[in-house]
């Protein structure tokens, strides 16, 4: 994850560039995951439990506004969610509205079983996004990168630029340095 920080800042810093951020889970690609999750209070995470079910998206600080994916309410995710800090999670409106029907979602506690059982605390509520053009929006549980870094390996980087994109892929590949 340090690593990442490192080539996030250095594509950055090319002229052009708005924002940069990583996900584990791109919208309309195959690489992602999904499972069921369960609410403090309203579910038990065990086999044999009819649970609700989401994708899961691994994202790094700042995702959301490269994205263009509005923050309805509570926050993003920040640098200070580590691994050794209490676990957070964003849940997608349609989460909100299905899940909480009329209920404060924010500071509620979540579990998924995508690599830990930690309980994390809901502390925003994001818009839908669609996972393939044909398909309603679904479901989404988002959990900051820095707090699950086994998938680290996999993440994608999404840039938003002021210029043209194809403009800036010399200069970005220039300060990116290979992976090892």
């Amino acid at each position: 994850v340090r690593r990442l920080d490192r080539v996030f800042a250095e594509v950055a810093s090319v002229p052009g560039v708005a924002s940069v951020a990583g996900t584990y889970g791109l919208p309309m690609n195959e690489v992602g995951s999904n499972g069921m999750y369960a609410v403090e209070g309203k579910h038990i995470f065990a086999p044999g439990q009819n649970l609700p079910q989401a994708n899961f998206r691994l994202t790094t600080p700042g995702y959301f506004e490269t994205m263009g994916i509005q923050v309805l309410r509570g926050r993003d995710f920040t640098p200070l969610d580590l691994e050794n800090a209490p676990f957070v999670a964003i849940i997608s409106e349609t989460i909100a509205r299905e899940v909480f029907s009329g209920e404060d979602p924010i500071g509620r506690r979540v579990q998924c079983g995508l690599d830990s059982l930690e309980p994390m605390t809901i502390v925003g509520i994001v818009g839908d996004i669609r996972d393939s053009p044909g398909q309603l929006p679904g479901g989404e549980l988002f959990m900051p990168l820095a707090q699950h870094p086994s998938r680290a390996g996999l993440v994608h980087t999404v840039i938003r630029t002021h210029v043209e994109p194809g403009a800036l892929v010399t200069a970005i590949a220039a300060r990116v340095p290979p992976h090892p």
